[in-house]
């Protein structure tokens, strides 16, 4: 397996954007706030408790989320 990265502005972006993930992470009791969320996009990672919460969120939502839609790097994995 290789080092993959998750593509972080992606994710956000398919949850509508950063004011509405900083909402819907508040309503599942997990806030955070923009200034956190924009540092996940600079950073390109977003903490895995926090990725935990988006997948609840798009559970709720009937939204698509696949951990693998938004790797980036070299996708070896072995299954």
């Amino acid at each position: 397996m290789k080092n993959l990265t998750i593509d972080a502005e992606k994710m956000i972006l398919d949850f509508g954007g950063i004011k509405k993930v900083v909402r819907a992470l508040k309503e599942v009791d997990h806030p955070r706030t923009e200034h956190a969320v924009r540092n996940w996009v600079r950073r390109n990672n977003i903490p895995i408790d926090s990725v935990c919460h988006l997948a609840i969120i798009a559970r709720r939502k009937n939204q698509r989320f696949d951990l693998l839609d938004y790797t980036t790097g070299e996708k070896e994995i072995e299954i």
